[in-house]
């Protein structure tokens, strides 16, 4: 996660992450990669002890801990957010 957010190794020259950082303007850190150049973030800052999970813009669960349950329910969930 960290080589992502840090632009690191092969992710120093990504111009997509260039979109993220507009469009989170540092609230949130990348944590996932869909698929090529498509991530999924977290909320840097929680609210009522929950961060946000974000696709790209869209939330898609109200904590990491539902995102998980949500997963595990569903395998297939990534797949689905296309």
């Amino acid at each position: 996660m960290y080589q992502i957010n840090l632009k690191r190794d092969e992710f120093e020259f990504d111009p997509d992450l260039e979109v993220y950082d507009d469009l989170y303007k540092g609230e949130k850190v990348l944590f996932y990669e869909v698929n090529e150049g498509v991530y999924l973030a977290i909320d840097i800052v929680d609210e009522n002890g929950k961060n946000k999970i974000y696709y790209p813009d869209a939330i898609i669960a109200d904590s990491l801990e539902d995102f998980i349950k949500s997963f595990l329910t569903n395998p297939g969930l990534i797949n689905q957010l296309d």
